[in-house]
């Protein structure tokens, strides 16, 4: 893009396309040469768009851009400009990316995830990166955070053991979870066992809830 690229005009030529895809890669393409030329004067726009209850695709290239480089910056933006539940999705696109590369700097920059969803967010990104490496040491690792974060974690760990060994993920669930996360679990343990072990599966199903399990299919 020309230096003298009136960006702001850009983004709304962009804006006004009638095809999606085109207003989108519009969109992209004008934010990120701006990104790439003035990251303040864009990221100053992104917070007017903000405040004016617009801009969500602004807003998510911009966490990704500056995540590039700065991640301790993007989080700190994110706890401002994330404020829907799509735009919270960046919490496990950023933690599933740092975990891969680097799990202890993931672990260490979950304080700095808000409460609430995007912190389950962050926690399922990490946990699911975690158990696909070390599933055991996932698992202690979900034991031993606060309550109110142990279940989202211990039943995002648990995916991996229903992957690898059901009825051991059915016991883990049966001691770690309560409610609609231990109901969720015991399914889709139960949807791995049944092809290859249909008695012990259906046996299974006997002891437990059946109208739960049901309820927790359609949660």
């Amino acid at each position: 893009t020309a230096p003298g690229t009136d960006y702001r005009a850009a983004l709304a030529r962009a804006q006004g396309l009638p095809d999606r895809m085109a207003r989108s890669l519009g969109l992209a393409s004008a934010m990120i040469a701006w990104l790439d030329r003035d990251l303040e004067a864009a990221l100053a726009y992104v917070r007017e768009s903000r405040r004016a209850g617009q801009g969500t695709e602004g807003r998510r290239l911009v966490l990704n851009y500056v995540a590039k480089t700065d991640p301790d910056r993007a989080l700190a933006l994110a706890g401002e400009l994330a404020v829907t539940r799509e735009e919270r999705s960046f919490y496990n696109e950023f933690f599933d990316r740092l975990a891969k590369r680097d799990l202890p700097a993931a672990l260490g920059r979950l304080v700095q995830v808000p409460a609430g969803e995007s912190r389950a967010n962050a926690l399922r990104a990490v946990a699911d990166v975690w158990a696909t490496a070390d599933r055991s040491a996932a698992l202690a690792w979900a034991q031993r955070l606060e309550p109110a974060e142990r279940a989202v974690a211990v039943e995002s760990v648990l995916v991996a053991f229903v992957a690898e060994d059901p009825l051991r993920a059915m016991q883990l669930a049966q001691e770690n979870l309560s409610g609609p996360p231990l109901y969720r679990t015991l399914t889709a343990a139960l949807q791995k066992l049944a092809p290859t072990d249909p008695a012990a599966a259906g046996a299974i199903v006997d002891a437990l809830d059946a109208a739960a399990l049901a309820e927790s299919v359609l949660d």
